[in-house]
């Protein structure tokens, strides 16, 4: 593991379960602006989503491309996270649920950022109060390479996804990656 690496992860360790908003923000978008070594990782994935760093416990580090008009689901992580374009724009999308009777919910779309890769732009979000989309929209510049750091192996953990056009939800127990890569429709 390089030195950049395990000292962000070491100051992304020391931040803890419930980390102050503006000091998470402020770490990873300093990480992403580190233009060398995040040219390279792209290069190296070469279109391909990559495992940066990735362990049982502890945080996390992903680099994830979407490509034209692609979302992810609206889900929750269960685990803080932080995300940042390093190329592209990232569209994200927040979400306030409404839980109801069984699966049933209601969805309202509490905030939709587009961050851009190169300012450092970053979106972070803590349980429970991380219910998110994030991807690409067409129109919006070109398809991105985002920075995801997640404080916790959220594969441990029992979260949720949603379809909000049926409003409704579905349990992903833990080891469940869920459903990626849905053409945009919420825009």
């Amino acid at each position: 593991m390089d030195d950049l690496l395990q000292q962000f992860l070491a100051d992304a360790t020391d931040l803890g379960a419930t980390p102050d908003a503006d000091k998470l923000a402020t770490l990873v978008s300093d990480f992403a602006l580190d233009t060398d070594y995040w040219t390279h990782q792209v290069t190296k994935a070469d279109g391909a989503n990559v495992a940066i760093h990735r362990q049982p416990d502890g945080p996390q580090v992903l680099l994830v491309q979407r490509t034209d008009g692609t979302m992810s689901a609206v889900h929750s992580h269960k685990v803080w996270v932080a995300l940042s374009a390093i190329q592209g724009v990232e569209t994200h999308r927040r979400y306030d649920i409404h839980h109801h009777d069984g699966d049933e919910i209601d969805a309202v779309m509490a905030e939709e950022r587009h961050l851009h890769g190169g300012r450092g732009d970053v979106v972070t979000l803590v349980p429970p109060f991380d219910v998110h989309s994030h991807g690409h929209v067409r129109g919006t510049g070109d398809w991105p390479y985002t920075l995801i750091v997640l404080g916790d192996n959220q594969m441990k953990f029992q979260r949720e996804e949603y379809d909000l056009a049926a409003g409704r939800r579905r349990i992903l127990p833990p080891g469940d990656r869920g459903t990626d890569n849905l053409p945009d429709k919420q825009g």
